[in-house]
């Protein structure tokens, strides 16, 4: 749950005896805690945070394509440092496959690079202006 500094609201001692947020006292350290759980008891930054939702990724698949055109395919699996990746012509079938390893260092630095674009949270920022019969795309982890 979050944890909310400054001097507390009525709401929000009453979302604190709820378990939604832990109040956190008047002041907030640069680089303190955001996070806390009440399982563990453990608190954590935001950047704690980020890179624990990172870390529990295991598997990236995206694609991309259009009614009319061709359509590509990515699956890249975490645990097994492996990638797939497809291509497909208009009428559906197979224009060529890939398959590779990936080394450890390259899946970690995947990882790091997917951070700055903020993956995660993706929806929070997609707009669809009506899209008709464009190119479509998709990303699943």
């Amino acid at each position: 749950m979050k944890i909310q500094y400054g001097m507390p609201t009525y709401e929000a001692f009453l979302r604190a005896e709820a378990g939604e947020i832990k109040l956190g006292g008047c002041c907030e350290l640069v680089g303190g805690p955001k996070y806390y759980c009440h399982d563990c008891k453990n608190e954590w930054n935001k950047e704690q945070a980020i890179d624990a939702a990172y870390a529990k990724i295991q598997a990236l698949k995206a694609s991309v394509g259009g009614y009319f055109g061709d359509s590509y395919y990515v699956d890249i699996d975490i645990i097994n440092r492996s990638i797939t990746w497809q291509h497909y012509n208009d009428n559906g079938l197979i224009v060529g496959i890939i398959q590779k390893n990936i080394r450890k260092v390259t899946v970690t630095r995947l990882i790091e690079e997917l951070k700055p674009i903020d993956l995660l949270n993706w929806k929070a920022h997609y707009e669809n202006q009506g899209v008709l019969d464009g190119t479509q795309w998709s990303v699943r982890f």
